[in-house]
């Protein structure tokens, strides 16, 4: 017997896929504004760091189709970012949407997915974040 998805997707009218989630309540809830997920990115990121820059190293729990990573890129294209996805059918539709490959392929880029969230070894030289 499989489980059913706890994601579902709709295509909008402009052709961008918008992604839902099921609740343990079996409420289905957007992830990402429906309008303009980049502005909603943008306006997550300047909430969170007010005037300060990006830091060298990142965490981004929950990916959903990227669009926060994609902000991050943006404003330091040297940024290492670990991210954990909490629902493993997310990170498929992520890696759909974005050339985030060759980010992961480098390095530059960790995914850990649940339930084990595993990641690489050692994946970075610390001396190198500090400068």
């Amino acid at each position: 017997m499989s489980t059913p998805s706890r994601v579902r997707v709709e295509m909008l009218p402009d052709g961008r896929q918008d992604l839902r989630v099921c609740t343990p309540g079996g409420a289905w809830i957007r992830l990402h504004s429906a309008n303009d997920p980049e502005r909603e990115a943008r306006g997550l990121l300047e909430r969170t760091l007010g005037d300060a820059t990006v830091p060298p190293v990142v965490a981004v729990i929950g990916v959903g189709q990227g669009f926060v990573i994609d902000e991050l890129l943006a404003r330091r294209p040297d940024v290492r970012i670990v991210a954990l996805e909490v629902l493993p059918d997310l990170v498929e539709h992520w890696q759909a949407r974005t050339a985030c490959g060759g980010l992961i392929a480098s390095g530059q880029v960790v995914v850990g997915v649940a339930p084990a969230y595993e990641l690489p070894g050692l994946w970075f030289n610390p001396r190198e974040a500090q400068a």
